[in-house]
Parts: C-alpha cells; structure tokens; sequence
C-alpha cells in the first residue's frame, strides 16, 4: 500500500469525529495527530481513531508537526480564524 498522507484535526468534538470517521474510511490517511482544548473531548477522539500525537494547544501542534499533508479545522465558527491564520503560517 502506498504511503497514507498525514492528518491533522483541530477541533475534537461531534463535527471533528465525522471529519476524521470519514477521512479513515479511505484509507488514504493515518491520524497523525489531533489538538482540543479540551482534555476529555481529545482523548476520546484520538482513543477511538489512533491518534499518533495529542495536544491541548493548537499552537504547539502545529508548531511540531511538520510533515503533516491534510488539517481539517473543527473548531466553533467564531474561535476559527486564529488556527486557520496559524495554520497559513
């Protein structure tokens, strides 16, 4: 099989869940790594899906995640600007 690309989830609540539920259905992915501010929220996403690597803090995820092929934005409309800027960067 050929090298799945990497993802990432920032937002690990109902609408993240599907994003990821959906994308390994393919299995053209690997759940690289996942962030939530929300310990609770994170653990049961990244438990349920794999996750290779978990962080409490966007920021810091995308700070050491440098191979990372796809980043779905899961976050409530008004807190997304922030990680999509940080994400551009």
């Amino acid at each position: 099989m050929p090298t799945r690309l990497r993802l990432a989830v920032i937002g690990c609540g109902p609408r993240g869940k599907d994003h990821v539920k959906a994308a390994l259905r393919s299995e053209q992915f690997e759940l690289a790594a996942a962030a939530d501010l929300d310990a609770k929220r994170l653990a049961e996403l990244s438990d349920a899906y794999g996750a290779q690597a978990r962080y409490g803090d966007y920021r810091e995820m995308l700070a050491k995640e440098k191979r990372l092929d796809v980043l779905h934005l899961c976050t409530q409309p008004t807190l997304r600007v922030p990680p999509v800027k940080a994400a551009i960067a």
